[in-house]
């Protein structure tokens, strides 16, 4: 004979257990970034003139020492006082390459600011998405890295 508001121990345990394999699934299929979430970030670091991140955030063939110094030169003279705010269109993919079209207002903080459309290039290395560099539309920021 059951009492009613007892639980069973077994039922339990396999409900947990059910609960944490599809938490474990989810993790594994939808762990990384996704190109928006890189794009935002390389984008937030830009605004932010953090050429570190920016570092982290870039993919580029070339000399990787060159390539800091034009981010140097980028975020800390060209665009020092430059100011842009953007939002997320939508994201493309095609295998390990990516678009994210993003509306883009440069020089924001002047008046007859308006909003541009442009794409940031993204391509994904060793499971993470970065952008590419060389392809950024230069008209985006002041003196982008070549």
């Amino acid at each position: 004979m059951r009492r009613s508001g007892r639980i069973n121990y077994l039922t339990f345990a396999m409900s947990v257990c059910v609960i944490g394999i599809v938490a474990l699934v989810f993790l594994i299929l939808f762990n990384g970034n996704s190109p928006t979430e890189a794009a935002n970030q390389f984008l937030s670091a830009l605004a932010a003139g953090n050429d570190k991140e920016l570092m982290a955030l870039s993919w580029y063939d070339g000399d990787r020492s060159k390539l800091q110094k034009e981010w140097d030169f980028a975020t800390q003279v060209a665009g020092k006082y430059y100011s842009f705010t953007w939002s997320p269109i939508t994201a493309k993919r095609s295998g390990d390459s990516a678009n994210v079209e993003i509306n883009i207002t440069k020089n924001a903080r002047k008046f007859g600011s308006y909003q541009e459309q442009t794409a940031i290039p993204l391509v994904r290395k060793d499971g993470k998405w970065l952008v590419d560099v060389k392809s950024i539309d230069r008209k985006m920021y002041p003196d982008l890295p070549n």
